[in-house]
């Protein structure tokens, strides 16, 4: 077993885009976006605490738990009409890139893996992320216009995914040259939003995969399955929306997919 605390401290300076993008969709809202050539870098401060065990009859244990405090955080702020107007058909205003002044976030992130040498075993995947802005502001907009400010305490940190688990369950046959797998993957509802970019609460799906491996030579190997298996209709929290409309952008139904590899 290994158990690790971990101090670390990293600075991201802004992107071509957060500096000199003009007026163009680029965010997972219905907003153009302005760059701003004046943008601070962000610099993380960040604190980790892993375990790890590794046991032969029992498998991988990981976990990680982490706190992190980001001083200027990259964000972006809706302009009044007055000040400058959207150019993309749909959208609902203008937003700039700037600064806040810090944001925090904390969460974890857990797996285990089985031990190879048995014929049947799996795998366990799970992460959480938990961020918020101390203040922020929310602008009121009525018929297209900014038409009030309120200030929004301890306002939820935007485009943060939900929980999430993957499970996977697999049976080794012909000494692991034919493997089968299950995949359930969970995701739960996303009800932490940020009022202040004007986010919407997502809800939560099961998806069931089945896929198996073959090795049919030496140098070929043949992969097969379908994905979503009962065909069901979903989106993720971080789909972008349809611009000029109101509807989700949902992700493909059933899938069958087979895939040839060779090797030499």
């Amino acid at each position: 077993m290994d158990i690790s605390i971990a101090f670390g401290r990293g600075t991201r300076s802004p992107n071509m885009l957060e500096r000199y993008i003009k007026l163009l969709p680029v965010g997972y809202d219905k907003y153009d976006y302005l760059g701003n050539p004046q943008l601070r870098p962000e610099t993380n401060n960040e604190i980790d605490h892993t375990i790890q065990s590794k046991y032969e009859n029992f498998g991988q244990l990981y976990l990680n738990l982490f706190y992190s405090y980001v001083k200027d955080y990259i964000t972006a702020d809706l302009l009044p009409p007055s000040v400058i107007k959207p150019q993309s058909q749909g959208v609902l205003g203008v937003k700039q890139f700037n600064n806040t002044d810090h944001i925090t976030s904390t969460g974890f992130e857990f797996g285990y893996n089985s031990p190879q040498k048995y014929k049947l075993g799996g795998s366990i995947i799970a992460a959480f992320t938990y961020g918020v802005i101390p203040e922020d502001t929310k602008y009121i907009i009525s018929d297209g216009e900014v038409v009030d400010a309120v200030e929004i305490p301890n306002d939820a940190l935007p485009e943060i995914p939900p929980f999430e688990t993957t499970m996977n369950v697999y049976y080794q046959f012909l000494k692991g040259k034919l493997v089968p797998k299950l995949t359930l993957r969970m995701v739960a509802d996303q009800h932490h939003v940020s009022e202040a970019f004007y986010e919407q609460e997502t809800p939560g799906f099961a998806l069931l995969n089945f896929s198996f491996k073959w090795e049919i030579a030496k140098f070929v190997e043949l992969n097969a399955g379908i994905s979503n298996i009962f065909d069901r209709a979903y989106y993720e929290h971080l789909n972008r929306r349809i611009i000029g409309s109101k509807e989700n952008l949902y992700e493909p139904g059933r899938v069958f997919f087979v895939s040839v590899y060779a090797h030499f």
